[in-house]
C-alpha cells in the first residue's frame, strides 16, 4: 500500500477576499500601526460581548496576561496561581513580574482548574488566579469568584481559546477583573497574531492602555490626525504591546464569522465523538457553560 505524502495541518485559518481586501485597504491607507482600524475592532468586539466593557487591542494574548498584572503591581514575594495545563505562556507572564507561579492541579473531567487544590495553594502572597478556559470550555467562575472574594484576590482570566464562550448566558468577558483572548493563527478568531484584554473597570482598561504603549498618554493617531497634538506626557514606564491596523483589519472581518466558526468547530467535535471515541475524549461541559 502506497503512503500518502500529503501534509494534513493541525488547524488552518479561514481566510478569504474579505479579509485579503481589509488588509489591502490598510496597507493602502498609509496607517499600519494602531488606529482606526484597532479602535473600531474593539469597539465591535465590546458589542460582540454585550457592551458595558472596555477593550484594548493587543499584539497577543501573553502581552494582555503580562499587561494585566503590572497594572495590578504583582511583583517580587507575590504569587500567582495558575493551572499545570496550559501554554507556558501563563506561567512565563508570572515570572516577568518577578513573580512565583504556583502550580495548582486541574479537573480530569473539564481539564480546568481544580477549586479544591487552588485553595489548598493560596497564601498570605497570593495576589492573582489566572484560570485558563481550556478548549473554550469555561472555568466554574460562581465558585471561583466566591473563593477569590474570601481571599481578597483577583482573577485575570487567561480566555485564549474563549473568545465567544459563554458562561451562565454572558459571554466570556463579563465576569471578573479582566479577561484576554487570543487571535492566534490556531484560535476560532484568528488574526495571525494578536489578543484583546476586555474589562468593564475603566481605570483598569486605562491603565493598561498606557503600559501597552510605552505609559505615553496618548496614541500615535490620537497625535497625527487634524484634531491631535504632537504633544503628549509619558506617565510612566511602559511597554510595546499595541495591535497594529493590519491584524486588527482582519479581526475585524473575523469577528463578523465568529459564531459560524464556532457552530463549525462543534460538527467537527461531535464527529471526533461519533467516530473516534476510543482515541479523543473531550473536556465534559456543565450545564452553565456554551
Amino acid at each position: 500500500m502506497k503512503k500518502r505524502a500529503e501534509f494534513i495541518a493541525l488547524t488552518k485559518p479561514r481566510i478569504t477576499d474579505d479579509e485579503i481586501s481589509a488588509v489591502v485597504k490598510v496597507m493602502k491607507s498609509g496607517w499600519w500601526t494602531t488606529g482606526p482600524e484597532t479602535l473600531a475592532f474593539e469597539k465591535e468586539m465590546v458589542e460582540y460581548l454585550g457592551g458595558g466593557l472596555n477593550a484594548v487591542g493587543l499584539n497577543s494574548c501573553t502581552s494582555g496576561l503580562f499587561l494585566a498584572l503590572k497594572a495590578l503591581d504583582v511583583g517580587n514575594g507575590d504569587e500567582v496561581i495558575v493551572p499545570t495545563m496550559t501554554y507556558v505562556a501563563t506561567a512565563h507572564v508570572v515570572e516577568w513580574c518577578g513573580a512565583k507561579p504556583i502550580l495548582c492541579d486541574i479537573n480530569p473531567t473539564t481539564r480546568n482548574l481544580d477549586l479544591d487544590d487552588c485553595e489548598k495553594k493560596i497564601t498570605s502572597r497570593t495576589k492573582v488566579i489566572i484560570p485558563v478556559h481550556i478548549a473554550g470550555l469555561p472555568v466554574d467562575l460562581e465558585n471561583l469568584s466566591i473563593l477569590a472574594r474570601k481571599y481578597d484576590i483577583k482573577i485575570i482570566e487567561d480566555a485564549a481559546h474563549a473568545v465567544g464562550s459563554s458562561y451562565r448566558g454572558r459571554k466570556i468577558g463579563n465576569h471578573s477583573l479582566a479577561s484576554v483572548f487570543s487571535f492566534y493563527v490556531t484560535k476560532n478568531l484568528a488574526c495571525g497574531e494578536g489578543g484583546m484584554l476586555v474589562t468593564s473597570n475603566d481605570e483598569f482598561a486605562e491603565k493598561v492602555r498606557r503600559l501597552s504603549y510605552f505609559g505615553i498618554d496618548k496614541q500615535a493617531f490620537q497625535r497625527h490626525t487634524k484634531k491631535g497634538s504632537w504633544y503628549y506626557q509619558v506617565e510612566g514606564p511602559g511597554f510595546k504591546c499595541n495591535m497594529d491596523n493590519i491584524h486588527a483589519a482582519i479581526g475585524r472581518i473575523q469577528l463578523r464569522k465568529l459564531d459560524n466558526f464556532i457552530d463549525k468547530r462543534r460538527k467537527i467535535a461531535d464527529w471526533y465523538d461519533e467516530f473516534l471515541p476510543k482515541y479523543i475524549q473531550r473536556p465534559a461541559k456543565n450545564n452553565e457553560s456554551s
